[in-house]
């Protein structure tokens, strides 16, 4: 098979994947992996796909921001479900902190609907204070600039109130969880809001479905060293690789 013919092969099995492996391709298009890595090379200079350990991704522009409608509609079963795993990790008296994800939004949700008592939260997202509006749940918004597009606030201001606190909890949502980069998002202004929640935070957790798996964005807010408590998923991919995960966290899964 001619080098041009295989590259084409390969970009065919990208788009019906997130995610192709090396060993993968060697095997389907009876090419060496030493083959297949230089035909990822050089696609990945071309632009059209990205290296990630073992394999390649599509090329997502790492900096694109996505908006709040966007996101609030992908993927709403799952997220839901990842909420509710994460309502059992909160006890009456908690102090949490809620980042403006649209994965916290669904706990939001659930934390008003529930029956837990004297619960605090603290968050930078307007659409949290105003679904708590009314509700026995205490909100202390972080203040700072606001970011139109994912409806949150961010910057200097809101990151010194959150340099001034200590909470139980965070939960956190990412865009991509890549083993060897760590956790991201398309912009570093919700990268350092991220970053000074975990930092103020006793146990730490991440919401996020399978889809984030093996995606990087340009903005890493948190390595795989630990930072990272649990991982709350929907399942892992088959093509994704658990090892790797469970060493950024603890995972645990909605259907367990």
């Amino acid at each position: 098979m001619l080098a041009e013919e295989r590259k084409r092969k390969i970009m065919d099995m990208l788009e019906k994947s997130r995610i192709v492996k090396v060993a993968e391709l060697s095997r389907a298009l009876d090419a060496t992996e030493a083959t297949i890595r230089r035909d990822l090379e050089e696609l990945q200079k071309q632009d059209k796909l990205r290296r990630v350990h073992g394999g390649a991704v599509p090329n997502n522009k790492m900096s694109r921001d996505f908006n709040y409608s966007e996101l609030s509609v992908l993927r709403i079963v799952e997220k839901k479900r990842i909420a509710a795993r994460a309502l059992e990790y909160i006890h009456d008296s908690d102090t949490i902190l809620l980042d403006s994800s649209t994965t916290t939004f669904e706990l939001g949700r659930l934390i008003r609907e529930s029956a837990l008592k004297d619960i605090s939260v603290i968050t930078n997202s307007f659409n949290l204070t105003g679904l708590f509006s009314g509700s026995r749940v205490r909100v202390i918004h972080t203040g700072g600039e606001l970011f139109s597009g994912m409806n949150y606030a961010a910057g200097a201001i809101a990151e010194q109130m959150l340099s001034g606190i200590r909470v139980d909890k965070c939960f956190l949502g990412t865009n991509g969880i890549d083993p060897s980069y760590g956790y991201s998002v398309p912009n570093f202004r919700d990268a350092a809001i991220k970053k000074a929640m975990l930092r103020a935070s006793k146990q730490t957790f991440i919401l996020a479905d399978h889809s984030k798996f093996g995606e990087a964005y340009m903005a890493r807010f948190a390595d795989c060293n630990g930072e990272i408590d649990y991982l709350i998923t929907d399942y892992i991919p088959d093509d994704a690789d658990r090892t790797e995960l469970e060493s950024c966290a603890s995972v645990i899964l909605t259907d367990k």
